[in-house]
């Protein structure tokens, strides 16, 4: 204990002893054997996951193998590629655009037009039977949504039907307007102008 005088009168000051060294002695030597168990241990659980692996190696166990299906499935890996700044959104004949308008070949072109041609005939006309003008609008601008890029496209390579290709856009225009306006009346009209200028285009370009 410490004394010390304050205004005359005695303050007495309790003081902490010294720490006893078997105190510290017991907390090191507790610490040292929890790092020897957990060294322990981890040893044991290397042991057995290089005896399970070991043991299914021996006994002839097979496993699928890595398959690389970048050229299963070419051009999906496109989209993850680094743009060339240089290349803009214009779809020119034989020379690099963007994922969204790469060209295709002229036989591709020609088939993928024929497909909308089809679909202009077939499942848009019979939504727009049924008045399912939501569903025939989609459809329209959905499946047909490359019929402008096709056209130009062949239309360069053959030289002519630039006048069939541009009354068959109008028309589709006109159809997707109709069904916007939900009237029976101009869709059936509109729709049989489609029919007509697809079979010139077809005619023309297929």
């Amino acid at each position: 204990m410490m004394q010390s005088t304050m205004m005359g009168a005695k303050l007495v000051v309790p003081t902490r002893g010294a720490p006893k060294a078997g105190r510290s002695a017991v907390v090191c030597s507790a610490s040292a054997e929890d790092a020897r168990r957990a060294v322990v241990s981890l040893v044991a659980a290397a042991s057995v996951t290089l005896g399970v692996v070991g043991a299914a190696f021996a006994d002839g166990a097979t496993y699928a193998p890595l398959q690389d299906d970048t050229k299963k499935n070419a051009g999906v890996q496109l989209i993850y590629e680094a743009r060339d700044l240089d290349v803009d959104n214009k779809p020119g004949l034989g020379a690099p655009t963007r994922f969204a308008l790469q060209k295709l070949t002229v036989e591709e072109t020609k088939a993928r037009l024929s497909e909308s041609l089809a679909r202009l005939t077939g499942s848009v006309a019979e939504y727009s039977a049924k008045k399912y003008w939501t569903k025939a609008a989609n459809d329209l601008r959905t499946k047909v949504g490359y019929l402008r890029f096709d056209l130009d496209t062949l239309v360069a390579v053959k030289g002519s039907g630039s006048a069939e290709a541009d009354a068959l856009v109008k028309s589709v225009e006109d159809l997707d307007f109709a069904f916007r306006k939900k009237s029976p009346e101009k869709a059936a009209a509109a729709l049989a102008a489609v029919t007509a200028n697809a079979a010139a285009v077809k005619a023309a370009l297929l």
